[in-house]
């Protein structure tokens, strides 16, 4: 019902709504990274592995560098010729 709700909204309500909605997901982000901070501290006898840690850190950025040069290669698949720059 957004869609239809959208248009029939004055222009004040429409950037009310915007605003609040704004605000209430920004509120949610910050409650949900507060709490699995504050979580991290609950577990005092807990045993770190810096084994694995290593290997999720190594998996993470493969998968970034696989998905980046993805995309690049699929934008060049699909005729994008435009340079890319490594630097900025």
């Amino acid at each position: 019902m957004a869609h239809y709700t959208w248009f029939n909204l004055s222009p004040q309500g429409k950037q009310s709504s915007y605003i609040v909605f704004q605000f209430l997901g920004y509120a949610l982000e910050a409650f949900v990274f507060a709490y699995l901070g504050l979580t991290l501290f609950s577990y005092q006898d807990f045993k770190w592995s810096p084994h694995l840690f290593a290997v999720e850190l190594g998996v993470i950025m493969l998968g970034r560098m696989c998905g980046t040069l993805g995309l690049v290669a699929f934008m060049r698949l699909c005729g994008y010729d435009a340079k890319i720059p490594l630097k900025k």
